[in-house]
C-alpha cells in the first residue's frame, strides 16, 4: 500500500533523526527484529508448540480447539499450549526456539545494533540484539526483570556516561527459569499481577522517550502500561517514535492517528511486509 501523507512520514522521520543525533533514546523492540536472526515469528512458535504438545500427549489435549480458540492472540495462544507441557519439556522448548545461533548477524540487525541508543527495552526472550552490538565491536550488558537489583542500578545509573548500554528482557530471557518467563500462567502473573516494581518500571520507561523497531503493539499487557502512561499525559503530544509497517487494512493517516492517540507515537510508516511484522 502506498503512502498518502508524505510530507509527514518525512517530518517523523525528520523528528526521528533528531532524537537519535541527541544520544537519549531508548529502544523497544520485538518479534520483527528477532526475525531476522533468524527465530520464528509467533505463528511459527505457536505451531511448533502446537506440534509438542501433540507429540507428548497424543489424545489427551484438543490442540485444534486450542488453536482457534486463541486464534486472534498468539502470545496467549503460546502460554496455553504451554500450560499442557511438563514445565521442563517447556523450558526445553523456550531454550531450543529462542536460544543463541551459530550465525553472522545479518545487516539489518548490524545496522539497528549501530543505532545511538542509550539502551534497548525487549520483549524478546533471545539475545540477538546483544550479540549484533558485539558484533560491531560494542559493548551491550543484558539484564533480566527477575534481577530486582540490576534493574535498580540501571534506573539509577541509566543516563551516566560510563554506564554501558544494556538491553532489558521485559517478559526474561531464553534460560530464566520457566516460572519467570512471561509465557506461562506464573510467569505472567509475576509481572502483571501485584508487581508493583516491574509496573513502576515499564511506567518509568515510558516516561522517556522510546522508538518502537520491529514491535507489533499486540502484546496487550504491556501496551496497556503504555496507554496508562499516555493517559496521564495526554494533550502533550507524541513522545515517542516508531518504525512502523504499514499494515494493508490502514492508511497511513489512520495508522498514524490510532498510535499516536493510544501510545503518543509519532511513527514513521513503511509498507508492510509480513516477514518485519
Amino acid at each position: 500500500m502506498a503512502i498518502n501523507n508524505i510530507d509527514e512520514n518525512n517530518r517523523a522521520r525528520d523528528r526521528l533523526v533528531g532524537q537519535l543525533r541527541a544520544g537519549r533514546l531508548i529502544g523497544c523492540t520485538g518479534a520483527g527484529l528477532s526475525w531476522w536472526a533468524g527465530y520464528p515469528l509467533w505463528k511459527d512458535v505457536v505451531s511448533r508448540l502446537a506440534g509438542e504438545v501433540k507429540r507428548r500427549r497424543p489424545g489427551e489435549i484438543n490442540v485444534e480447539a486450542v488453536l482457534q480458540h486463541y486464534d486472534k492472540d498468539l502470545l496467549l495462544c503460546a502460554q496455553r499450549l504451554g500450560n499442557d507441557l511438563p514445565a521442563p519439556a517447556f523450558a526445553e522448548f523456550i531454550r531450543t526456539e529462542f536460544g543463541p545461533k551459530a550465525q553472522t548477524p545479518h545487516d539489518i540487525l548490524l545496522r539497528t545494533a549501530a543505532l545511538p541508543l542509550r539502551h534497548v527495552l525487549t520483549l524478546n526472550f533471545d539475545t540477538s540484539y546483544e550479540t549484533a552490538v558485539k558484533a560491531i565491536r560494542q559493548t551491550c550488558g543484558t539484564i533480566s526483570p527477575n534481577e530486582r537489583g540490576a534493574l535498580a542500578i540501571f534506573l539509577r545509573d541509566m543516563h551516566e556516561p560510563e554506564y554501558p548500554r544494556h538491553a532489558v528482557h521485559l517478559h526474561g530471557k531464553f534460560d530464566d527459569p520457566i516460572e519467570q518467563i512471561a509465557l506461562t500462567d506464573a510467569g505472567y502473573d509475576s509481572f502483571y499481577r501485584g508487581n508493583p516494581l516491574f509496573e513502576n518500571f515499564v511506567w518509568t520507561m515510558s516516561a522517556k522517550r522510546l522508538v518502537f523497531l520491529g514491535f507489533g503493539f499486540s502484546d496487550t499487557q504491556f501496551t496497556g502500561l503504555l496507554n496508562r502512561y499516555a493517559r496521564d499525559v495526554r494533550g502533550t503530544g507524541p513522545n515517542h517514535f516508531g518504525l512502523i509497517p504499514l499494515r494493508p487494512e490502514l492508511d497511513d493517516n489512520g495508522q498514524r492517528a490510532i498510535l499516536g492517540e493510544k501510545y503518543l507515537v509519532d511513527p514513521g510508516v513503511v509498507p508492510w511486509a509480513e516477514t518485519n511484522s
